[in-house]
């Protein structure tokens, strides 16, 4: 049978599906049957998530036939559940769903007033057990009958499968029609699975072995992921076979598949890419054979690469080189390694995880030009980039590779086409047992071994055994050497020619770099204690708006009222004014303004010029104590004077940040420094801000800091950061700290600015995975529509122009600053004793996998330590509801739960709790005993109180300023009672004319803020591209094609500055006199 489409029809099913059968999988699927006994329609069944129940029936409103069914919701303020969502659902289990099934859901629908119409559908194991979860988006405003038409993939343990048609809405959704078909091109060897995506040059997005390991590979839609990828050319994701119209034939029913693709680029023009898939009856191998095939009329030239993507984990490779065997072994706490397969020498390369679930990769030698893999948190891939060949008119070039999934693994020391051969542990002179491990490549092999092993005291011992296996079952034996200091091993096996020898001669396990050894302990920093750091840099100044103390101190009110505590500063600003004078202005006003400095210096990294002007880095050599010094004083500070300011500002200093994103191999000069520091000021931390991936530094650093930027371009993924926080915090007994993007370019620029529910999701995901510190880059910047400086696009400007990035920002701001120094000394818990019930996500927006709501639950120190739960919505464009479920054996029954946002009454912890969450959004919960609760939040509620403290405090130095009498309510604030205080200073005699002068300048400022948005949206006609040419930095943009518009930019250029000039007279008294102006 032959089945195809193009890229076109796979766009309109939001997913690459191959043209299914015809077979409908649904019983009664135009309601037209009716069951005697329920009144409904046969084989459906109406159910209600939600109280009081709404509507479900048939009804005679069809679009063909006689009935449909109707769901009509109830108004949200009648729901009495916590939810107050619209959850009534028509279901239908499926019958004879098994294993993996690739599925296309289709149902007519219309609504009516508010109705919102929505699939979901449900697997589960043998066991009943749920597997997945998952629904479509909402479907509104459809008063002619529309369709859905949906994809999905079933799990391997699929042994159930449930669809729903749902209404969210308040008003009425019809459905009538529906389809469930399925694609019969699985394939299925007994032993595996695997489900084939056509794009991106036939990946297979799915590769499960259900009896040993689960799922082998991840898949992210367009992004990297799945197995068997061909990447042309190939040294460029995605290459140009990824939206290329293809074929796809099943040669043989589950086992056989062709792909062909036929590239369009021009480069390629004429190149027919035939790709054979196949999985051998019984066997845990995917055998690909790729023909490509000239059909122009000139020749080309061929680079690829092929790609597996496997499961995270792999934390041992092996490979073949010329002496022998390479092996690396992946640090725990190392969160991403790119790296080359330096030395292979062989037709394979194999992984494998601790606990023996490993992958092999086989290859034609003679056409592999080198190896290459990539291991991280998210994704594990396997490389193989092959030498370029030159296709005539007519020709075909031809290659062949397989992937074959392993259980029960050590690291693998022999693969050919029938065996692979592993020992465990693989290495000399192990303190424990080994094992010589057989694995079949195809089908159930037998073989004779003779196991030699040559102990450091003289002699060898020797054992011989029969092995059998077959795939996925290897046959184990189990060598007594343990602590004889085996210094050699040797493997004889029938039917090979040469003996497997590991020695101090064939085997290269030495790490990729040398490192020095960690310390024993973290040091604890008196300056850390209690405070958790929100911060930004010292950045934007314009000399429009001068001067530039003023506009300093203009930036930091506006941090303060923000409710950032933490101000990342070049260490020179303070520290030169210092020497001169022995008094910091800057130092004061962040102590007036109860902030913290990050100081910032370089004191590790070293650039040259090149001849083409370029900068170079180049290696200061090994710091000694006395080079390091040097180093330090190159600053021009002494360090007599840095201890000085240390001794007369340590309550306002957070840390020193000594380098900007070192390579590992400047740990060794980051410890000398390090150590001077602490010398200097031993209460304040010295640390780096590393690009987060650097983990090599994380035994090594008191606080881990890194940067995390993963709206790009290429993909915007918001949802790894909490998986990387969560990794560090996890590697670390100190802190984590990351520093997130507030900033963006032009579309074809890398990084792209956060819209707001993706900053909510960035920052309550660190939170939930344990970050104890957030600071942000490029937030306050010149705004580039009139100035050609730093960044596009930033969450707030000089202007003070904001977006809702901006007010994400803002918004976690007041509530972690106040909360979150009661986490600091929390460790993640993974013990389960609070999970998250809610639906799941599966390929949204082509990168996330998971629960719509997940749940990170932080624990204080002590077996009896009280626990933080932070909920965090993964839905960008929708709210969701979670249930947090809490577990009986672990949650005490005199527990408490209280929100610590609302700060409600505290409720039985084990009753859990329901959250309802706005897009990208995050709770804070926190559950523990009575008194840990009344602790918690007596602690949070000083927290609110010490930031409102501050901004009172700036309230009433204008009210002041501008002759308000605002005695009492000073006299308030000093009993504490700054609620109150606020209050009285709003009421107090004479503030009339200030309060309606701020509003005016508020106004002003909403009314300008949309203009800045516009002229970035259309900036190419507020400065055309051929003004852009030769203009200075931080020259003003001017556009000489059109005087016209180049004078709205002007006038509004000028009403920003206007703005932030009156605003500083209010501050300054003079409330009165500007009152006209505004």
């Amino acid at each position: 049978m032959r089945w195809w489409t193009m890229l076109c029809v796979m766009a309109a099913l939001g997913a690459a599906v191959v043209a299914p059968c015809q077979t409908n999988l649904l019983t009664n699927p135009g309601f037209e049957e009716m069951d005697g006994e329920t009144g409904f329609p046969t084989g459906w069944k109406q159910v209600y998530w939600s109280n009081p129940k709404g509507t479900i029936v048939a009804s005679d409103q069809a679009r063909t036939g006689g009935r449909s069914v109707m769901l009509q919701g109830m108004p949200r303020e009648q729901i009495t559940d916590a939810g107050k969502q619209n959850n009534h659902l028509v279901g239908q289990t499926v019958e004879g769903i098994r294993g993996v099934r690739r599925l296309v859901l289709t149902a007519q629908f219309r609504t009516e007033g508010d109705g919102a119409a929505q699939l979901s559908m449900m697997t589960s194991d043998a066991e009943g057990n749920r597997l997945q979860y998952s629904s479509t988006t909402h479907y509104r405003q459809q008063p002619e009958w529309g369709e859905i038409r949906w994809a999905f993939a079933t799990a391997p343990e699929t042994d159930g499968l449930v669809i729903y048609l749902r209404n969210g809405g308040e008003g009425t959704v019809f459905y009538d029609d529906i389809s469930l078909t399925s694609s019969e091109d699985a394939l299925d060897s007994g032993a595996a699975t695997a489900t084939v995506d056509a794009l991106i040059g036939g990946r297979v997005m799915s590769f499960s072995t259900p009896e040993a390991g689960g799922e082998r590979t991840v898949w992210r839609g367009v992004h990297p992921g799945g197995l068997t990828n061909v990447i042309v050319p190939g040294d460029a994701y995605p290459g140009q076979l990824r939206d290329v119209p293809w074929e796809l034939e099943v040669l043989e029913p589950n086992r056989r598949l062709l792909l062909t693709h036929r590239a369009t680029h021009p480069d390629l023009a004429g190149l027919v890419f035939a790709k054979t898939l196949a999985m051998p009856e019984g066997s845990a191998t995917l055998a690909v054979t790729l023909a490509v095939r000239n059909e122009g009329e000139q020749a080309r030239e061929l680079r690829l690469r092929t790609q597996e993507v496997l499961a995270p984990g792999h934390s041992l490779l092996t490979w073949p080189t010329a002496t022998g065997l390479r092996v690396y072994r992946h640090p725990h706490q190392s969160i991403k390694r790119d790296m080359l397969l330096d030395g292979l020498a062989g037709d394979w390369v194999a992984a494998t995880t601790a606990d023996g679930s490993g992958m092999v990769v086989q290859f034609d030698e003679g056409l592999a030009e080198k190896g290459g893999a990539y291991l991280s948190h998210e994704l594990d891939t396997l490389e193989v980039y092959y030498r370029s060949v030159e296709i005539a008119p007519g020709g075909e070039w031809e290659m062949s590779y397989s992937v074959t999934a392993i259980a029960g693994a050590g690291g693998v020391v022999h693969v050919d086409d029938e065996i692979a051969v592993s020992l465990d542990p693989l290495e000399l002179g192990a303190e424990r047992d080994y094992a010589a491990i057989l694995h079949s490549m195809g089908a159930g092999v037998q073989r004779e071994m003779t196991m030699l092993g040559t102990m450091a005291a003289g002699g060898v011992e020797g054992f011989e055994d029969t092995f059998t296996a077959t795939p996925l079952s290897p046959s184990r034996v189990g060598l007594p050497w343990a602590n004889l200091g085996i210094t050699q091993v040797e493997l004889r096996v029938e039917g090979l020619d040469e003996p497997i020898v590991i020695a101090q001669e064939t085997l290269d396990d030495s790490p990729l770099m040398e490192l020095p050894q960690p310390p024993d302990q973290v040091t604890r920093y008196p300056a850390l204690e209690g405070f958790y750091p929100y911060g930004e840099y010292y950045r934007g100044y314009l000399p429009e708006l001068a001067p530039a103390d003023q506009y300093r101190r203009d930036q930091l009110d506006l941090y303060r009222r923000s409710y950032f505590n933490t101000w990342l500063v070049g260490e020179n600003i303070p520290l030169n004014q210092f020497a001169e004078t022995g008094k910091s202005a800057i130092a004061d006003e962040m102590r007036e303004r109860d902030m913290r400095l990050f100081l910032r210096g370089e004191f590790l990294r070293v650039f040259e010029t090149t001849e083409d002007g370029n900068r170079r880095e180049v290696y200061p050599g090994d710091y000694t104590r006395e080079t390091a010094i040097e180093r330090i004083l190159q600053k021009g500070i002494s360090i007599e004077t840095r201890r000085e300011f240390a001794e007369e500002f340590g309550d306002v200093i957070l840390a020193y940040d000594v380098s900007d994103e070192p390579g590992p191999q400047l740990i060794p000069n980051y410890m000398m420094i390090q150590s001077l520091f602490n010398e200097i000021d031993p209460h304040h931390p010295a640390v780096t801000i590393l690009n987060f991936s650097r983990t090599e530094f994380l035994p090594y650093m008191p606080v881990y800091y890194g940067d995390e930027y993963p709206i790009r371009r290429t993909g915007r993924n918001p949802w790894m950061v909490m998986d990387v926080v969560q990794f560090a915090s996890q590697r670390t007994p100190g802190p984590v700290w990351i520093m997130l993007q507030a900033f963006g370019g032009r579309p074809e620029y890398t990084w792209q600015l956060p819209t707001g529910p993706e900053m909510r999701l960035m920052l309550w995901g660190s939170i939930a995975g344990g970050c104890k510190g957030i600071t942000f880059h490029g937030s306050y910047s010149p705004p580039n529509w009139r100035y050609n400086k730093y960044y596009f696009t930033t969450a707030i400007d000089s202007f003070q122009a904001t977006t809702p990035c901006w007010d994400a920002m803002v918004d976690v701001a007041r509530e972690i600053t106040a909360i979150g120094p009661s986490m600091l000394d929390c460790r993640v818990d993974t013990s389960g004793a609070f999970t998250a019930e809610c639906e799941q996500l599966e390929n949204y927006r082509e990168r996330y996998n998971g629960p719509a709501v997940r749940l990170g639950v932080l624990r204080q120190p002590g077996p009896d330590g009280g626990r933080f739960l932070v909920a965090v919505n993964q839905d960008l464009d929708e709210a969701r509801t979670v249930r947090l479920v809490a577990d009986a054996e672990q949650i005490d029954a005199a527990a408490m739960l209280v929100g610590l946002q609302a700060l409600a009454a505290p409720a039985p912890a084990r009753a859990g709790a329901e959250l309802t969450l706005e897009p990208g959004d995050g709770r804070i919960l926190f559950a523990g005993t009575s008194e840990q609760v009344a602790e918690v939040v007596a602690a949070t509620q000083a927290g609110h109180q010490a930031n409102l403290r501050q901004i009172f405090r700036m309230d009433a130095e204008v009210a002041r300023a501008n002759g308000v009498d605002v005695a009492a309510a000073e006299a308030l604030a000093e009993q504490g009672r700054v609620q109150d205080a606020i209050l009285a200073l709003e009421q107090a005699e004479g503030v009339e004319a200030l309060a309606a002068c701020a509003r005016g300048l508020d106004e002003v400022q909403a009314l300008l803020t949309p203009m800045a948005q516009v002229f970035r949206d259309e900036w190419d006609v507020v400065v055309p591209e051929a003004d852009r040419q030769g203009v200075a930095e931080m020259a003003v943009w001017r556009n000489t094609q059109d005087p016209r518009m180049q004078q709205y930019s002007d006038e509004v250029a000028q009403a920003f500055i206007d703005r932030i000039l009156l605003a500083r007279r209010m501050k300054a008294g003079e409330a009165a006199q500007i009152t006209g102006e505004v």
